[in-house]
């Protein structure tokens, strides 16, 4: 064997060591941690909305039952109080 076979070898082996010792796994984990974002954000699309409909039936059922206004004080009314010495 001539030298620039054996070279050719050692490149294509170094080449493979890097593809599959660095890029592929480099990949698989970026795949996974974009898959993960977008679990998170539709889990918080869905919380969002599950909320805004949890506001929406609350502000629906305090408008359809009227609330009642307490009774206002009237001005100058007399209040008991002790005198601390």
């Amino acid at each position: 064997m001539s030298w620039k076979v054996v070279i050719w070898i050692l490149l294509g082996y170094l080449a493979f060591r890097f593809i599959f010792r660095f890029l592929l796994p480099l990949f698989v984990v970026s795949r996974k941690m974009r898959q993960q974002v977008k679990q998170f954000h539709s889990a918080m699309n869905n919380a969002q909305q599950q909320q805004a409909a949890q506001n929406n039936y609350q502000s629906a059922s305090t408008t359809a039952a009227p609330q009642q206004k307490a009774p206002k004080e009237k001005a100058g009314d007399y209040i008991d109080f002790e005198e601390i010495k």
